[in-house]
């Protein structure tokens, strides 16, 4: 199946940030993907100017749902919103025009303000969807394997990640990614707002956008994952770890 993943720099601008996103989810649709992942925060950004006019789910994400509505894609979005009184850094899983499924991040970036700002989740979240077992975790996420793990066990097929990984760090996020993708012989869709969105694959092979404004295109087989663990049973073992107890001495 085809994925395309949404990589632009947000901008002050929430007006220009919606707009662009909405361009080049329109864009992917040339490709007929069954997959589309725009990076964390695509409509405010994590600008915290923007935060304060962020309405609900439903209201940030309005164009998204016309558009998913005359498709069959699925779309994965992050999205600053408001519901129940709070600010929450959402990931929206977006089908046939209804929100499918909801992710509020669990782990606020702790070297910025996001833990001033957004309530954090309390639960992880698989989703089945036409496009396949959705895994959802966000950016800072990506370090913790116990996190990824989880979701690989509670049955998903593909993490996916949408970030606002910086610049400066792009090769440890480059190499998060694959990494996890290597442990749990898993897909994982990394699109981050400043450059080098990954498509890795269950063996660790990845492509790689460069940075800028662009949208990456690539093929996936599901059947791979099942293939490669067949082939190489390693998980079965790595469940049998946290029944182990640590001895200090």
């Amino acid at each position: 199946m085809k994925v395309c993943v949404v990589q632009f720099e947000t901008k002050r601008s929430r007006e220009r940030n919606v707009k662009k996103a909405v361009g080049m989810v329109k864009e992917t649709l040339q490709h007929e993907p069954a997959l589309v992942v725009l990076p964390e925060a695509f409509n405010t950004g994590l600008l915290e100017e923007n935060y304060a006019t962020a309405g609900s789910l439903d209201e940030e994400l309005r164009e998204i749902l016309e558009i998913s509505g005359e498709c069959d894609t699925v779309i994965a979005a992050g999205v600053i919103a408001r519901e129940k009184g709070g600010l929450y850094n959402f990931t929206a899983i977006v089908h046939r025009g209804n929100i499918a499924a909801v992710y509020a991040k669990v782990l606020p970036f702790p070297l910025t303000s996001e833990r001033k700002y957004f309530i954090p989740g309390r639960e992880l979240v698989v989703c089945d969807t036409p496009a396949g077992r959705l895994g959802l975790l966000m950016c800072y996420e990506i370090r913790f394997p116990e996190i990824a793990r989880k979701l690989t066990f509670a049955g998903a097929e593909i993490l996916v990640v949408p970030s606002q990984f910086p610049k400066k760090r792009l090769d440890h996020w480059e190499c998060l990614v694959r990494a996890r993708a290597i442990e749990n012989q898993i897909f994982v869709v990394g699109a981050n707002s400043y450059g080098r969105s990954i498509v890795a694959d269950p063996w660790g092979r990845a492509i790689v956008a460069e940075e800028g404004d662009t949208v990456l295109v690539t093929e996936i087989e599901l059947e791979e994952m099942q293939r490669i663990r067949a082939e190489y049973p390693f998980l079965g073992d790595a469940k049998k770890l946290g029944s182990l107890d640590v001895r200090t001495l």
